[in-house]
């Protein structure tokens, strides 16, 4: 049975691809912007790796999401530090 908190969190993240896709130029301003998608991109993949993991190759993907959450939070923790770090100068 598939948790319906996961398929909603794929489906914002789908929307919120969407906004980034809209508002590509604008967001390719903000200082560090690579990280940010990077880390938007890993956690898409996590969440996408969630909602399959209940029907095929389970274990795989289960650490495959644990995974993608942990570099994805860990690329956000680069950028929060990049980012503030730099403002301060």
């Amino acid at each position: 049975m598939q948790n319906e908190n996961e398929i909603v969190m794929m489906i914002l993240c789908f929307f919120a691809l969407l906004f980034i896709i809209f508002y590509w130029k604008t967001l390719r301003k903000v200082s560090g912007f690579n990280l940010l998608f990077y880390s938007f991109i890993i956690f898409l993949t996590a969440c996408i790796a969630t909602n399959l993991e209940r029907q095929i190759l389970g274990k795989f993907l289960n650490i495959a999401e644990h995974i993608g959450y942990m570099i994805s939070v860990m690329l956000l923790c680069v950028w929060v530090y990049k980012h503030f770090s730099l403002a301060n100068k």
